[in-house]
């Protein structure tokens, strides 16, 4: 009976999964911590071998949603491109990916969320490593 008990307490303590997904459809904005090497994509002018630290603004269209899957554009003050996404079941994480990379993030609250970016190009050679919190501007 006592394990019972501790079981039923374990599965009360585990969070819900998403039943209904909020909108995340609209424009979100954020400013970027980052390291870079090398020149490309988001980060036009930055042709060094070191280490450069750099701050750029992003901008998140979501123009299409379905049950925590999600389609838009990412666009810097130099590139533009398709960035796809999905939520994880429990409503805690978020994964996308662009032509060239991958992010790792969370839902803050509704209307903030937060990706780290990590990319590689061996053709142009550049490593990015990024993190943006984004806030709903609509």
């Amino acid at each position: 009976m006592r394990y019972i008990s501790l079981l039923a307490c374990c599965l009360m303590a585990c969070p819900a999964f998403a039943e209904s997904w909020p909108s995340m459809v609209g424009t979100w904005s954020g400013t970027s911590r980052s390291v870079v090497i090398g020149s490309g994509g988001h980060f036009e002018g930055t042709e060094r071998p070191e280490a450069s630290f750099r701050e750029i603004d992003f901008t998140i269209v979501w123009m299409s949603q379905d049950d925590g899957r999600l389609a838009g554009t990412i666009t810097s003050n130099t590139h533009t491109e398709s960035i796809i996404g999905v939520a994880s079941s429990d409503g805690t994480a978020l994964y996308t990916v662009d032509h060239d990379g991958h992010s790792s993030g969370h839902f803050i609250d509704a209307d903030h969320f937060e990706l780290c970016y990590t990319q590689t190009d061996i053709e142009h050679p550049q490593m990015v490593a990024s993190c943006v919190t984004f806030a709903r501007q609509n």
